[in-house]
């Protein structure tokens, strides 16, 4: 999967009952910006499990 640079998104695996390995490669840069929280609700198939 790519991720276009300064798009929003979350690691997160979104199944509370299917396992997901994950492998995250990064430029040097690691440009990180912390968003605000959001009510687990408003994510679409979210559950903390």
């Amino acid at each position: 999967m790519f991720v276009p640079p300064v798009l929003p998104h979350l690691e997160a695996n979104m199944s509370a009952t299917e396992e997901l390995w994950w492998l995250a490669c990064r430029t040097p840069d690691d440009i990180v910006v912390n968003l605000p929280d959001v009510d687990d609700a408003s994510l679409d198939g979210y559950s903390r499990g």
